[in-house]
């Protein structure tokens, strides 16, 4: 069970672009935080002097005013790093205080949802166009269990793999429906 759970959370870490890289046959594998035709944007971190949930908010439409200008209209999901739990779960508006910053972005249009990921580090923050032109995950293998026995059959060994890539898709254009946003 180990094993699987590391398997699937290496896949994760293709897809996010915070593993290693990976080549083979002159191909590269990229995620979302290293594709080289991903939209990047630069966002104001929550401890930097006046950031407020408005600001966070005003950088997320305009994440998606640049998935707009690239032909990509969504739906979309927001993943975030857990640096931002603690910003994104309080209070939105201080003068209400019954809406938390993470209610008030789900509400934005043709946005369905805003997770956060554990291997996502810093104040990265990505906007994905959920559709298969986007992105897919190329299935080789489901996550296998294979078995062996060594040294006479008094030794059992277990080995867990799986052949699971990313596959960030680009237009005729090379326009992408992904946007990463992070500070300087």
């Amino acid at each position: 069970e180990l094993a699987a759970r590391k398997v699937a959370e290496y896949a994760e870490k293709l897809l996010l672009g915070v593993a290693a890289s990976y080549a083979y046959g002159g191909g590269t594998v990229y995620g979302y935080t290293n594709h080289t035709g991903r939209i990047t944007k630069t966002i104001t971190a929550p401890t930097a002097s006046g950031w407020s949930g408005r600001t966070l908010l005003t950088e997320v439409l305009d994440m998606k005013s640049l998935s707009h200008a690239d032909f990509h209209f969504g739906p979309w999901v927001l993943y975030t790093s857990p640096d931002w739990d603690e910003y994104l779960d309080d209070d939105f508006s201080t003068a209400k205080g019954d809406v938390t910053l993470r209610e008030r972005i789900k509400k934005i249009e043709g946005l369905e949802d805003v997770r956060t990921l554990d291997f996502l580090t810093g104040w990265n923050i990505i906007l994905v166009q959920m559709t298969s032109d986007v992105v897919r995950e190329v299935v080789g293998m489901e996550p296998t269990t294979v078995q062996w026995e060594t040294h006479g059959g008094m030794q059992l060994n277990f080995k867990v793999m799986a052949i699971l890539v990313p596959q960030i898709r680009i237009d005729f254009n090379s326009n992408t429906g992904v946007v990463h946003g992070n500070t300087v």
